[in-house]
């Protein structure tokens, strides 16, 4: 037999009984870290259940929340537009400056207007993003509350909540 056959037994035959012994105490702790996530993931849906089952009694409460929704997108979207704005009209600015004075071009004043117009758009891009951050959960409650008694169901059936409450 070769070499490479007794140092392979060598290394492989304590990897497996490490394996072995190390199987049972992973096994614990996976099982373990799984019902703690269950546990806080049925804390979550209950506490959501009781926050859409409020704001299904009380339309005045979902009201202020939509609001509260429509002021926060209006604001990022202003916010959003004069800082992008600002980005896009100092990069033309400084390229029709560039061109009234007749100065030739050189190539860095080119990347810099090209970096400004990008550096727009990247926060257009980043303001968009935040506005669907925030409009998704407010959507998600509409879809819950327009659909009460089908989401109410759906987690009696998931045993989250109970018929008393």
């Amino acid at each position: 037999m070769s070499v490479e056959f007794w140092i392979g037994s060598l290394v492989a035959i304590p990897i497996g009984i490490i394996t072995s012994l190390l199987t049972p105490w992973i096994v614990r702790k996976v099982n373990n870290w799984t019902h703690v996530n269950r546990q806080k993931n049925i804390e979550y849906e209950r506490k959501e259940y009781e926050r859409i089952r409020g704001f299904n009694n009380n339309k005045q409460d979902l009201s202020v929340y939509y609001l509260n929704v429509v002021v926060k997108t209006t604001f990022l979207s202003a916010f959003m537009a004069i800082f992008s704005g600002l980005l896009y009209t100092s990069g033309q600015m400084m390229a029709t400056m560039r061109i009234e004075s007749d100065i030739i071009y050189d190539f860095d004043f080119i990347k810099f207007i090209s970096i400004l117009t990008g550096l727009g758009q990247f926060v257009n891009l980043f303001g968009s993003v935040m506005i669907v951050a925030i409009c998704r959960p407010a959507l998600n409650v509409w879809h819950k509350i327009k659909n009460f008694q089908e989401y109410e169901n759906e987690l009696k059936s998931r045993k989250i909540i109970h018929d008393n409450n």
